[in-house]
């Protein structure tokens, strides 16, 4: 059992994975003297010999796909219009970029926020968990903090949502109103205003993020998460519980049996603990985290 990087789904134990490859980069290898010893020739006396160095390309950033995401992904470096290796630039997303190379179009992405807005109809994206998840989008005019806070943005959500805090990234790209922005789990929307993913919005910080986004505070507060009071109660009970199918949720040691369990059964357990969000569609773990901090549980991060 496994989580596809690219579509965000849990997929059944037995089903063969495929790593893609979303990063590459150029690399020159120095000369280095004598690091390869050449046996000699029938027995005879072998030598220290040189490495020539050189260049070539290595792999920065792979996913994890399920065999259907990876059937629509080329299982190669991202490549250029002619085929050739095309090393992903910082200012560009990984996963939108290679369904551009897949389709043979050029995927345009702006260096800088200056740069964006200078080009009028352009738009921000946070994305996090290497573009498995879309945080927020907005047309350019609603960004009014500096383009230094915008990176900070991004790690604090990629803290939030998935605790490692390394796959996060900002970028600017053309956009209007309308645009579908493609990326895991629902992939994002742009709109007249401030788009935020569902588990933001569920965290109870959609109007922070915003504000923060505004250049009207700086601060990002802890998550009071959007839920019922019988919701609430019944996620510090699973904590105390120590319910099976949420120690991962909450950084608990788990037994090792879940790895094997098929989703169906994964999700009745979870259902039977813990009642159906209100206004959402499903739960996220952040949230699950989130309440038994403020419950005063410790929660391994």
């Amino acid at each position: 059992m496994y989580v596809c990087e690219v579509c965000a789904s849990l997929i059944a134990p037995g089903t063969p994975q495929t790593k893609i490859v979303v990063e590459t980069r150029s690399v020159e290898y120095p000369v280095r003297d004598k690091v390869h010893f050449r046996p000699g020739a029938d027995g005879g006396k072998g030598k220290w010999i040189d490495d020539p160095g050189g260049s070539g390309i290595e792999i920065v950033r792979e996913l994890r796909a399920c065999p259907s995401c990876a059937a629509r992904h080329d299982d190669s470096a991202i490549a250029s219009r002619d085929g050739s290796p095309r090393v992903l630039q910082a200012h560009e997303s990984a996963v939108r970029a290679m369904i551009a190379a897949a389709r043979g179009q050029p995927h345009i992405s702006y260096r800088t926020l200056e740069e964006a807005r200078g080009a009028g109809a352009a738009i921000v994206i946070i994305e996090g968990d290497y573009g498995g998840q879309i945080y927020l989008t907005a047309p350019i005019q609603y960004v009014g903090c500096t383009e230094a806070r915008l990176p900070r943005l991004a790690k604090e959500l990629e803290l939030l949502c998935w605790r490692a805090g390394r796959g996060e990234r900002v970028v600017f790209e053309p956009g209007l109103p309308g645009r579908r922005v493609a990326g895991g789990m629902g992939g994002g929307l742009v709109i007249d205003g401030v788009w935020v993913h569902e588990e933001i919005r569920q965290l109870g910080l959609a109007d922070v993020v915003t504000e923060v986004l505004a250049g009207k505070r700086d601060d990002l507060p802890d998550s009071d998460p959007d839920v019922t009071p019988e919701a609430r109660a019944a996620i510090v009970k699973a904590f105390d519980d120590r319910v099976d199918v949420l120690c991962p949720a909450f950084g608990l040691s788990s037994p090792e049996y879940l790895n094997k369990m098929h989703r169906d059964e994964w999700d009745r357990r979870q259902a039977a603990a813990i009642p159906a969000p209100s206004g959402y569609s499903k739960w996220y773990w952040s949230t699950f985290r989130a309440v038994a901090r403020r419950a005063g549980r410790s929660v391994r991060e």
